[in-house]
């Protein structure tokens, strides 16, 4: 059972229902909480009938949300203040999660210090029946036009993205910083080609971590860009997450940061080799 579900109270949640069924309802209770309005006013800014917004003032005047006032407006209580601006976020959120489909497993709900709802405007870049690696190609892409990359990452690159992330490196045009787990940069290690473009990304001047534990996605900030991926079970290709969403931003940048505190720095020294273990890969 989710959290907190066993016990909710059937008031609220009729308060719930009564809200939601109609996006009038709503709309008025928040432009009565932004201001205090007439009747005519309402009719202006929802674009709903005068007997529609009389009957729904009613209603919620009843219901304590919303009193008039000595010179004849309308005003939200306390309560019907706090209880629209619950609500929506919460329908945001709903509309967030159906637009975002399965790809809202790549979203760290338990560790996430920000409302979905933040996510709305995201894009979903997922593998096509005609395109599987859409994904890594579409990084790749990005990565051409990105002066400014910063991730935390346990899932392997395409190498046509580590090139380029090089080739960017080497010619100054991109600051790069990888906070990479364990099994990473063990198969990393394990592969000649990566290990070498690795050393020369160090070499460089990329700043490079290993991270010993667990992390909740994939994170990478492409400038003002946040890409997020969930690592996918062997065989299947990652789904991207992108957003250039601010708080979704100032949400991953406090992540990296958060986990290169806990990582020791890598040099190019040691990039040498190691044990090959399986790697799922973008």
């Amino acid at each position: 059972m989710a959290r907190g579900t066993k016990n909710l109270s059937e008031d609220a949640l009729q308060d719930v229902s009564y809200l939601t069924r109609s996006s009038n309802r709503v709309q008025i209770l928040g432009a009565i909480a932004r201001k205090p309005l007439s009747p005519r006013e309402m009719a202006e800014v929802t674009g709903a009938s005068r007997s529609t917004i009389q009957r729904i003032l009613s209603e919620l005047n009843d219901r304590g949300w919303v009193r008039r006032s000595p010179e004849g407006s309308h005003v939200a209580t306390s309560t019907g203040t706090h209880i629209v601006n619950e609500l929506v976020p919460f329908v945001n959120s709903i509309e967030t999660i159906r637009g975002l489909g399965e790809a809202v497993a790549a979203i760290p709900i338990d560790t996430l210090s920000i409302g979905i709802e933040h996510f709305r405007d995201a894009t979903v870049i997922q593998p096509a029946p005609n395109d599987p690696n859409a994904p890594g190609a579409y990084f790749t892409n990005s990565m051409r036009e990105t002066a400014r990359l910063s991730c935390v990452a346990e899932i392997a690159a395409p190498l046509s993205l580590e090139n380029a992330m090089l080739e960017r490196v080497i010619d100054g045009d991109l600051q790069s910083e990888h906070i990479l787990t364990d099994r990473l940069f063990q198969y990393n290690c394990s592969h000649s080609e990566r290990a070498q473009t690795w050393k020369e990304l160090a070499h460089h001047g990329a700043d490079i971590y290993r991270y010993d534990g667990q992390i909740p996605c994939n994170v990478f900030i492409l400038d003002d860009t946040v890409l997020l991926g969930e690592t996918p079970p062997d065989g299947e290709g990652c789904v991207l997450i992108e957003t250039d969403s601010t708080a979704v931003r100032e949400w991953a940048e406090e992540l990296v940061e958060k986990y290169r505190t806990k990582a020791g720095r890598l040099t190019t020294k040691e990039f040498t080799g190691g044990k090959v273990p399986s790697a799922k890969q973008i």
